[in-house]
């Protein structure tokens, strides 16, 4: 009888199972540093646009005039969703610090929904970040 199967030189054979599960361990474990790094990544950049809307806002508010600001004594929110996933949701409250109606305190405040895994199940989480500061009736850039 003929056989079709030839004999190949041990130095021809191959991979062993062990050596192949190795390898399939190792690019696991790669894959899984490169996946949380990339949510840890994700969640930086969501919480530096966050912190610049802050900003910006804080910005805006200082630039007006004293009487702007008067006029202003309150809260406010608006959500912002054309930057992309997540919508952050902006809420702004001017209030006169310790009853000084010569200071007012502002506080800006952003939220948004980031996602998370917990016990294997993917789900959002609620993050906030806020910006607060004094600001007198001499500290305003805005014309009166």
């Amino acid at each position: 009888m003929l056989s079709i199967i030839r004999k190949i030189p041990k130095e021809q054979q191959g991979f062993t199972l062990i050596e192949v599960l190795a390898s399939v361990g190792i690019l696991l474990l790669l894959a899984a540093i490169m996946i949380e790094n990339l949510f840890i990544a994700s969640f930086s950049i969501q919480k530096n646009t966050a912190l610049n809307l802050a900003k910006e806002e804080m910005e805006e508010i200082k630039s007006w005039s004293w009487q702007e600001i008067q006029n202003h004594i309150g809260t406010w929110e608006n959500t912002i969703d054309n930057l992309g996933y997540p919508p952050y949701k902006k809420h702004v409250e001017l209030t006169y610090y310790q009853g000084k109606a010569s200071v007012v305190q502002i506080k800006v405040l952003i939220s948004w929904n980031t996602s998370i895994y917990k016990n294997g199940q993917k789900g959002e989480e609620p993050v906030y970040l806020q910006l607060a500061t004094l600001l007198s009736e001499f500290d305003c850039r805005g014309e009166e």
